[in-house]
């Protein structure tokens, strides 16, 4: 375990002369780290964020991305991250995967980049997300149960015509009965 760790942390650029791309998997989650995380942040070199990199780390307030690169937020990622309610999403990520955020009950917005091209099964379950969220037209899978256990007033502004082939039925199940309300040809109007 890592023993006495900052509240903040800065993942370098590189480390002997090689440049760091990955955050691996659990490589911060709650059991490798003895002192709470409140604050990372993540430089443009890195392109992928592993499966449980920072699972279940309950003081993780924000995630920030100095710059742009990252390209999948793999599954399981911040998954528990109970108090992360400040996350903006690089222009990069074409990727989120299974339970990304999963739990992560301090989210009430998000914001998706305009190349985004994959919404895991159960990536913002149990968030608190509310409001209107646009879905980029580049998504081409949202899986099963993606927003699943948020808020009753979350709408889904879809820049699609309509659901392409490759989202799941249920992708705006919300848990409680109905499904959350979707707008489709959204053209930002």
């Amino acid at each position: 375990t890592l023993e006495s760790m900052p509240s903040e942390v800065v993942i370098p650029n590189g480390y002997k002369g090689k440049k760091v791309t990955t955050i691996g998997d659990s490589a911060f989650d709650a059991s490798s780290c003895d002192s709470p995380i409140v604050r990372v942040y993540i430089p443009r070199t890195i392109h992928a964020i592993a499966v449980y990199a920072f699972y279940s780390c309950l003081e993780l307030e924000e995630v920030v991305f100095e710059g742009s690169g990252l390209l999948r937020i793999l599954q399981r990622a911040f998954e528990g991250c109970t108090k992360l309610s400040k996350i903006t999403l690089p222009s990069t990520v074409t990727v989120i995967g299974m339970s990304a955020f999963s739990s992560c009950s301090g989210i009430t917005t998000i914001k998706f980049p305009s190349g985004l091209q994959s919404i895991g099964e159960t990536a913002f379950e149990a968030c608190n997300l509310t409001g209107k969220i646009v879905i980029p037209a580049s998504v081409t899978s949202i899986g099963s149960s993606a927003f699943y256990g948020n808020t009753e007033g979350l709408e889904f502004l879809c820049e699609a015509a309509s659901k392409p082939t490759g989202w799941a039925d249920d992708w705006n199940d919300s848990g409680d009965g109905y499904s959350y309300p979707v707008v489709w040809g959204y053209t930002g109007n």
